[in-house]
């Protein structure tokens, strides 16, 4: 007997800021590190008193998909790199994983549809998609399109937020051999909710769901 009202939201952070100042929201899916950007980029702290997560959902993985002549991601260090619309999971990890790597691109905020049309024009050297594997626009790349995905290396800089995954020929026929993988990272889903002090009403109704 508990109605839930699902909202359409624009993203990871997008989602979070959902939960922490729109009014009436009481959950939000998002990604297990939107607190570090929060950190960051806006200058939001202490969120691990004011958010809680109370569910892990199936992993995200981060996609780079690079033009051929780019082998590893340190051959992108000055390259133009799709990051998706400012806000997104892609945007959001790929700018931590970059930069706790020591990579540094020139970074292009655009539509996804956008940044695969210029990558395919070669008016990009990379884009960045972070989602469930398979990526249905991936899996459709022609093997013949000039395109391949980049292997991610997984180290303890990175252990904090993500954990070792990787893509296979199973995934994606087209772009990977048949019997090798690609190295990338997961990225845990999280469903978050406020923390109300307790007993009050919104942490009862939180409770409840």
């Amino acid at each position: 007997e508990l109605r839930i009202l699902p909202i359409i939201g624009f993203g990871a952070t997008s989602n979070l800021e959902d939960l922490l100042y729109l009014r009436g929201v009481d959950a939000a899916f998002t990604q297990s590190d939107v607190f570090e950007y929060f950190a960051k980029e806006k200058g939001i702290g202490n969120l691990q008193n004011r958010v809680h997560y109370v569910a892990r959902f199936p992993m995200a993985e981060l996609h780079f998909i690079a033009q051929n002549k780019y082998k590893t991601l340190e051959d992108l260090r000055g390259k133009r790199v799709s990051f998706g619309p400012k806000g997104t999971a892609a945007s959001l990890t790929a700018n931590i994983v970059l930069e706790r790597l020591g990579i540094q691109v020139e970074q292009v905020y655009q539509d996804h549809r956008t940044g695969f049309a210029d990558l395919k024009a070669g008016k990009l050297d990379a884009l960045i998609r972070c989602a469930g594997k398979p990526l249905g626009f991936v899996k459709d790349i022609p093997a013949d399109a000039g395109l391949h995905l980049l292997p991610i290396p997984f180290n303890e800089k990175l252990a904090d937020y993500y954990t070792l995954s990787e893509l296979t020929s199973d995934h994606y026929p087209n772009l990977i051999a048949p019997g090798q993988t690609v190295d990338t990272i997961g990225v845990p889903t999280v469903l978050a909710v406020y923390n109300w002090p307790k007993n009050t009403y919104r942490y009862k109704r939180v409770e409840r769901f």
